[in-house]
């Protein structure tokens, strides 16, 4: 029984450590300057049982996600209703996904 307990103890801590991540960032215009209060969004794979992680850009035009899962997330940057800039990532650890927006 102890062995069964200490086998299910290690698997659950190793678990806890792999998935944990992080994604921060800055938003910028081609100008260089900083975009605040834009909505900054990883979803999931359709299949995955992983939250959907949204926060805003900062003053500064920062963003910080933390605690996340480990995995591919279709990265979106928006501004109200309409989304801006849009790409499949994969977040491996304590990552950086800087975006410069494109002038249409």
């Amino acid at each position: 029984m102890n062995k069964y307990l200490f086998s299910l103890l290690v698997i659950v801590l190793s678990a806890s450590t792999v998935s944990a991540a992080s994604l921060e960032g800055t938003v910028r215009d081609p100008s260089t300057a900083l975009q605040p209060e834009f909505v900054v969004t990883l979803t999931p794979p359709k299949k995955s049982n992983k939250p959907k992680e949204v926060t805003s850009t900062s003053s500064t035009g920062n963003y910080l996600l933390d605690n996340i899962d480990k995995g591919k997330y279709m990265f979106e940057v928006s501004y109200g209703t309409e989304v801006i800039y849009r790409k499949v990532i994969e977040v491996q650890g304590d990552d950086t996904k800087d975006v410069t927006l494109q002038r249409q």
